[in-house]
């Protein structure tokens, strides 16, 4: 019923990780952001959007409900539509391996 998916859990290498995608310009500053308010939250981003990028796949936020088959979704980052005031939202984001 399920496709299978190789899932790991790991610890990133910042500057590795962030190497040869357009997310590298965040890398010479990111010491300074650990001062700021909300850095997990901008740290958790930046990994997920870079590895993305870089490895392409799915991610959902964990209060994402699946009513369909996400099997359509490619190059795609969710649209959050705030009384029309529309706006991009990385709580769904499925991009191809970047070549």
């Amino acid at each position: 019923m399920f496709a299978s998916f190789k899932v790991a859990v790991v610890m990133p290498n910042l500057d590795e990780l962030l190497k040869d995608t357009p997310t590298h310009i965040f890398a010479s500053v990111w010491f300074e952001w650990r001062k700021i308010n909300f850095y997990a939250t901008h740290y958790s981003e930046l990994v997920r959007l870079a590895a993305l990028y870089k490895y392409g796949g799915l991610y959902l936020d964990s209060d994402i409900l699946v009513l369909r088959p996400l099997s359509s979704l490619n190059n795609t980052v969710g649209l959050e539509d705030l009384q029309a005031g529309s706006s991009l939202n990385g709580a769904v984001m499925s991009f191809g391996k970047h070549r």
